[in-house]
């Protein structure tokens, strides 16, 4: 497929983004992350994982069949590229922003509902085949206007740091981290949960996590403490209810994305789609299996790309 690269779009976990622009004006904008020689693997192991979920709802989409190697133009060193979908809505981050902060602000609640349900839905099929994201926040999801819709669809995007369940070694965003990542590295499903909770209320209130600290140490002491995101008040008590759920300290006892699905906060939206879930799920483990399994699929090298997060 032939494209020219156009204006940057954003930096991925260990690659830049550009906007890719067709040759033929017929097809449709794409988006590319480009690394360097180095990053290579890392990038082979996110197209790996994407392909692993070719087809489910609320997770990008990889474009033109794998890598392509080029030559950079600047600084004539050879550099990979791997095409996605091009998200025209820009990211989640962005969309949270042009609604304000506080009481009455945020993002309208049916709309939260129904991009917390398709992050659900993601979350269950990752996680049913093995995987952890490790970096679900909002400047990781991408924003898709729709036709004749009035809410966007929202797809988890930037697999850069996601590994096993079980590892040992990660990496992340600190303000979306939970107490057990920092205590002991423990990287399981549940490390995903605590994102999402930690992006359903910026969702709601505009606020980042832990938003009133300036410095990152202090953040690190108090999830490290055990300590969680403030919920306010004013939120309804299923929004609370919901958020205390992602949010429970004891990673064992913190719901799941299947268990969230039944939630009153998302379930008024979820009964219509939970049929289609489990198909596509089904049809992703049916992949899963004739390549072996999660393990199996990632480099061994995965481990040490995604290693711990240097704070200070």
């Amino acid at each position: 497929m032939e494209w020219t690269r156009g204006k940057p779009l954003g930096q991925g976990s260990f690659g830049e983004v550009y906007l890719a622009i067709p040759t033929d004006p017929k097809k449709p904008k794409m988006a590319v992350k480009s690394v360097p020689e180095d990053k290579k693997e890392s990038l082979t192991a996110e197209h790996q994982i994407l392909e692993k979920f070719s087809g489910v709802h609320g997770i990008v989409r990889c474009l033109g069949g794998g890598l392509s190697e080029e030559l950079n133009p600047v600084d004539g060193l050879r550099r990979y590229d791997l095409l996605l979908e091009y998200a025209s809505g820009g990211s989640l981050m962005e969309l949270i922003a042009r609604y304000g902060r506080g009481v009455g602000a945020g993002i309208p609640r049916r709309h939260v509902r129904v991009y917390t349900l398709t992050l659900l839905r993601a979350l269950s099929s990752i996680h049913s085949l093995g995987y952890v994201h490790c970096d679900i926040k909002p400047s990781n999801i991408l924003v898709f206007p729709r036709e004749g819709e009035a809410i966007p669809e929202v797809k988890v995007a930037d697999f850069g740091f996601a590994t096993v369940s079980g590892s040992k070694n990660f990496r992340g965003s600190l303000r979306y981290m939970p107490p057990e990542v920092l205590a002991d590295r423990t990287v399981t499903g549940a490390m995903d949960i605590w994102a999402l909770g930690c992006t359903v209320l910026e969702m709601l209130t505009g606020e980042m996590p832990w938003d009133r600290l300036d410095d990152d140490r202090d953040v690190f002491r108090e999830i490290r403490k055990g300590c969680r995101p403030e919920i306010p008040g004013w939120l309804s008590g299923d929004a609370k209810d919901f958020l205390n759920k992602c949010f429970a300290k004891n990673y064992i006892c913190r719901s799941d994305a299947d268990s969230l699905l039944r939630h009153p906060f998302v379930a008024q939206d979820s009964e219509k789609t939970t049929t289609r879930m489990k198909t596509v799920i089904e049809e992703v483990q049916q992949k899963q299996r004739r390549h072996g399994g999660a393990a199996g699929f990632l480099p061994q090298r995965i481990s040490r790309q995604c290693g711990p997060v240097l704070l200070f």
